[in-house]
């Protein structure tokens, strides 16, 4: 259950996809309920839904959006409504695809926009932000590996995810985004190059990456991410006294790196910190406490952190080089 206190706001939410609908079960719990649900076309299966519109004008009204339309439509919404300076918006990722759009974006009055990256409230996230507290050292190498088959199932060619026009660079800047501004945020990036693929013979959009990027400090971390292979989780972080692994199940810490045997040959270190978890349900907690730092933003009539708007321009603008090349 979440702790945030009704808003005494109009909130209005553009889209009803997969996000859309876990925003407003997050709102449900918090006891606050829309005012205005925009979609396009009202479907059979929305009408379970209260206060459908078909009006962008009923969203005008509103002073919390939540912006949950497809990627392609996002700097639309975003450069009608950020007009008004007292109006909070709520935009999933990622801030735009395309870079003129981008550079329009930094223009914008950004005090009152915040962009969800799944990633940034997580266990791991929060782990990383603390490796002085374990005396990890300085990062070696890094690695993160996301793959489920999304792109065996028909749905799939027939969402905006496969859609080239609504999202140009397909896994990347619906998954991989997450991850690399997981690590922008946690080590910044100097460099980055990718790897882009269409592993299924039906896509017509990338559907596997494989990214390698060159931190600050010039080390390596690589992201491979797949709709075409078995479910996989997995992520490793080596540092000069130690090393932090997630699992599908489990996030654990293991240091220090002189730990031996009796004959004096390196063993593995010892288990420092662990904690079992479910990767479905740390997304999902992650996104919650997104949700919830939102909402206390406004709730308290706050801007949001200058830096968090810049990493998400950042972020995004990493990927959207793919395009000039």
């Amino acid at each position: 259950m979440t702790d945030v206190e009704p808003l005494l706001y109009k909130i209005g939410i553009i889209g009803l996809g997969s996000q859309a609908k876990k925003i407003i079960n997050y709102l449900k719990r918090s006891k606050i309920t829309p005012h205005y649900i925009y979609v396009r076309k009202i479907k059979k299966e929305y009408k379970v839904f209260k206060n459908l519109t078909t009006s962008i004008n009923h969203i005008e009204k509103c002073n919390v959006i939540f912006i949950c339309s497809p990627n392609n439509t996002h700097f639309f919404y975003i450069k009608k409504f950020a007009i008004n300076k007292n109006t909070y918006l709520f935009c999933e990722k990622p801030p735009v695809n395309s870079l003129q759009d981008l550079e329009a974006l930094r223009e914008l009055n950004h005090k009152n926009i915040y962009f969800n990256f799944n990633y940034r409230f997580s266990l791991f996230s929060k782990i990383l932000s603390e490796v002085k507290k374990y005396n990890l050292g300085n990062l070696i190498f890094g690695s993160v590996v996301a793959t489920h088959g999304l792109a065996t199932k028909k749905k799939y060619f027939k969402s905006w995810r496969s859609n080239k026009n609504m999202t140009p660079l397909g896994i990347v800047e619906i998954l991989s985004i997450h991850f690399i501004d997981l690590i922008l945020n946690s080590f910044g990036i100097h460099k980055i190059s990718f790897n882009n693929y269409k592993i299924s013979k039906k896509s017509k959009n990338f559907d596997t990456s494989f990214i390698n990027i060159i931190t600050r400090d010039k080390k390596n971390i690589t992201i491979f991410n797949s709709y075409n292979s078995a479910l996989v989780e997995k992520k490793i972080f080596i540092f000069e006294n130690g090393y932090i692994e997630q699992t599908e199940n489990e996030i654990s810490i293991f240091g220090p790196r002189n730990n031996f045997f009796p004959n004096g040959n390196f063993k593995k270190p010892k288990r420092i910190f662990t904690k079992k978890i479910k990767s479905v349900l740390d997304f999902s907690n992650s996104f919650e406490d997104s949700l919830k730092y939102f909402l206390t933003t406004v709730k308290k009539s706050k801007f949001f952190d200058k830096k968090l708007f810049f990493n998400s321009i950042n972020s995004n603008k990493l990927i959207l080089k793919i395009l000039q090349r």
